[in-house]
């Protein structure tokens, strides 16, 4: 091989490319070749001191060369599925993974979610722009996970209580705080693996033990509390402490059940569902985050305020008209009648447009919803769509289409992919107060159609872009900016497109517009017969 590279002698290079196919044999400085899907490494080779040409070895990423890596890394066993991932779509799995695999950036263990599936994944990129993940199904494990927490937490508690009370009654004063010590630290242990956060004050109120789930939790490390007054490392815990039912450990089976207390650490609200257990030696609090369940009652009331409040304002307009009409009849003139019944009739499709969207999204909860399988043509339903803006749209909005010459049809629903991008056009025309550009554009890339719907409106704070696809979630929740809307029309396009195999993003900068995408497969086959889609 030395020989071959240092002379170019090809025919000696292709008898060696012959007899391994997945390398190549490359003389002086050639660059190798990179065939798609394929992870590559090279080695320079050197004949004394002068390097003479390289050999790079191309694996290629398919699912044969998955399952293959699954089979030999015993992951099948542990249903784990190994992905390889470019640009958010996967191009090769060892086993059936549905919908988009988003892995972001580094090599940290994260959850996410595809086709409805929520996974465990951790991925390392090996070639540019593809990354090589392994992922595992978390309903199971978190189910069972749950279970077991509580089962040990109770019986951390027991066995810290029991340890206490065994190593004050058996021992003398110097073999009883040994015994103790090394009770303790077995107690320590149990209690440091489980997921709830544990704290453990003595009588002076100073903490003595914090997990790492209450590290997690909170954001406070071990080292800043250990040794510290809780009231004075952790902020809120003067008030909280009052709140949080402490029981008695010689009478667990009577403990108060947890109550909810805030905190705010660094600017970060906190809701913690917190109990307590004293004995001789202080009081272990046990407590979890549950922040989100306490973000979406909050958006649940939320919602029915807007909803009352977005019922409200037709209801009055519709009920004023009508009045109007059946006290004034005869002496109004035939253009104010006209006037009068188009607001009605404008009136009740807002009002029926709002019960859609409630309905729709309890159908989508309750996985009772059929969306049909079929080719449609991508082309004549952004046209619509944009037809039906600009009639709408008021002075100094200007709405654009964008579409490539040549179209393939696209596979779907039809009738949902034009209701998501009405309401993304809608979202578009509601925020840009100012007016502006909103520009609707087609794009096909291999075997997906992309629709964008851009705007130079209000933008979106980078904090709240996670948010705003969450049933009730509005950004204007105190109509501040005079915007309306029940919170659920981000929600239910997230789904529907969810359902049709794809996968809906945001990109945006506050005061310089949004960007909403997502992308539905090619039409490949004939027209298929309405299939039931379960909820995501």
């Amino acid at each position: 091989m030395q020989n071959a590279l240092r002379t170019h002698d090809r025919a000696a290079l292709a008898r060696l490319h012959a007899a391994h196919p997945d390398a190549q044999f490359l003389p002086g400085d050639t660059p190798p070749e990179k065939p798609p899907w394929t992870a590559q490494r090279s080695v320079e080779v050197v004949v004394g001191t002068k390097p003479v040409g390289s050999v790079a070895v191309d694996v290629v990423l398919d699912n044969g060369t998955l399952r293959r890596l699954a089979d030999a890394a015993g992951l099948m066993t542990l249903n784990e599925v190994a992905v390889a991932e470019r640009t958010g779509r996967v191009v090769a799995a060892s086993g059936v993974v549905a919908g988009r695999v988003s892995l972001g950036k580094g090599s940290l263990p994260r959850t996410l979610d595809s086709g409805g599936v929520r996974y465990r994944a951790v991925a390392s990129e090996i070639a540019p722009g593809t990354r090589l993940a392994v992922l595992e199904p978390t309903g199971a494990v978190d189910a069972t996970a749950t279970e077991i927490r509580n089962r040990i937490l109770l019986i951390g508690f027991i066995v810290l209580a029991a340890v206490m009370i065994m190593a004050y009654a058996l021992a003398p004063a110097l073999g009883r705080a040994r015994f103790a010590q090394h009770q303790r630290a077995i107690a320590e242990r149990v209690l440091a693996h489980v997921a709830d956060g544990v704290l453990l004050l003595d009588n002076q109120g100073v903490v003595r033990f914090w997990n790492s789930a209450a590290e997690r939790i909170t954001g406070l490390t071990a080292k800043r509390v250990l040794g510290m007054r809780a009231d004075a490392t952790i902020p809120g815990w003067r008030v909280a402490e009052r709140q949080i039912p402490v029981g008695d450990a010689a009478e667990l089976d009577r403990n108060a059940t947890a109550t909810t207390v805030p905190l705010e650490v660094e600017g970060r609200e906190l809701w913690l569902a917190a109990s307590g257990v004293a004995f001789a030696d202080g009081i272990v609090y046990s407590f979890r985050d549950i922040s989100e369940d306490e973000r979406l009652d909050q958006a649940k009331t939320d919602f029915v305020a807007t909803v009352s409040h977005e019922l409200r304002t037709p209801l009055a307009s519709v009920y004023g008209a009508a009045l109007t009409l059946q006290r004034h009849f005869d002496n109004l003139e035939e253009p104010q009648r006209e006037r009068l019944l188009n607001l009605i009739a404008e009136e009740a499709d807002r009002l029926s447009d709002i019960i859609d969207d409630i309905l729709l999204a309890s159908r989508l909860d309750s996985g009772r919803l059929q969306l049909e399988s079929e080719r449609f043509d991508a082309r004549q339903v952004a046209h619509g769509v944009v037809e039906g803006a600009r009639m709408r749209a008021s002075e100094g909005i200007h709405v654009a289409l964008s579409v490539p010459a040549t179209l393939p049809q696209a596979s779907g629903d039809g009738d949902k992919v034009r209701q998501v991008l009405s309401n993304l056009v809608e979202n578009a025309v509601k925020y840009s107060p100012g007016g502006g550009r909103i520009e609707v554009r087609l794009e096909h890339d291999d075997d997906r159609i992309r629709f964008e719907v851009q705007d130079e409106g209000l933008g979106i704070p980078l904090d709240e872009q996670d948010r705003i696809f969450k049933k009730f979630y509005r950004l204007d929740p105190n109509l501040t900016l005079g915007i309306g809307g029940t919170g659920l029309g981000l929600y239910i396009s997230r789904e529907l497109v969810r359902r049709m195999g794809g996968e809906i993003t945001v990109s945006s900068m506050p005061g310089r517009g949004s960007t909403f995408a997502f992308d539905l497969p090619v039409a490949r086959a004939a027209d298929r017969v309405a299939e039931p889609v379960g909820s995501a």
